[in-house]
């Protein structure tokens, strides 16, 4: 049986490094050296020790691969070409009449999202709508709190949370699309 040590801020941390350091073994036992230590503001003072017993995995030597020459047609070979499924393809090499933007459905969607986003952080802010392209810019009149790192930090964190619905109200990837939430400073 082999063991590792490891330190972290946290155990799930240390935990983790030490799986990762183990080589990812199915069946592993841990033990809890010393738990983390943290001064009043919250910062670890002292880091997690925890120990991974585990068994070493045997690596078996792979056979060696005879070579196998390719089958000459008495044709002309031309290379094969696969056409690439329509949920592969980048955003930006499909032609402009096959590229899906916002759709009304999905405008109408993000913006009763934001509304009710609104409304559960007790204000009521108007707002204009650009759409261009991937892009969908809502324009908020005032800034959403008092402290303007308050402000920035919250409107990150919902046009990146309404991306996310999106998706999943969807069940589309949504490659390309952004959500920027902006206010007059």
């Amino acid at each position: 049986m082999k063991s590792i040590i490891q330190e972290a801020s946290s155990i799930i941390k240390a935990i983790e490094k030490g799986w990762l350091a183990a080589g990812k073994p199915n069946e592993f036992s841990i033990r809890i050296y010393e738990e983390p230590k943290k001064n009043f503001i919250g910062m670890t003072i002292q880091s997690a020790k925890i120990g991974i017993f585990f068994e070493e995995k045997k690596v078996e030597t792979p056979k060696p691969i005879k070579k196998i020459e390719p089958i000459q047609s008495k044709k002309a070979s031309a290379p094969i070409v696969r056409p690439i499924p329509e949920s592969k393809k980048p955003v930006s090499d499909l032609p402009e009449s096959e590229r899906v933007m916002w759709t009304d459905e999905m405008l109408e969607a993000a913006q009763v999202w934001l509304n009710e986003a609104l409304k559960i952080i007790n204000t009521s802010i108007s707002y204009k709508t650009e759409v261009s392209e991937y892009q969908l810019t809502f324009n908020l009149e005032q800034q959403p709190a008092q402290d303007i790192q308050q402000a920035k930090h919250l409107v990150r964190n919902l046009s990146a949370l309404l991306l996310q619905a999106m998706r999943h109200k969807f069940k589309r990837p949504m490659r390309g699309f952004k959500i920027l939430i902006i206010f007059n400073q």
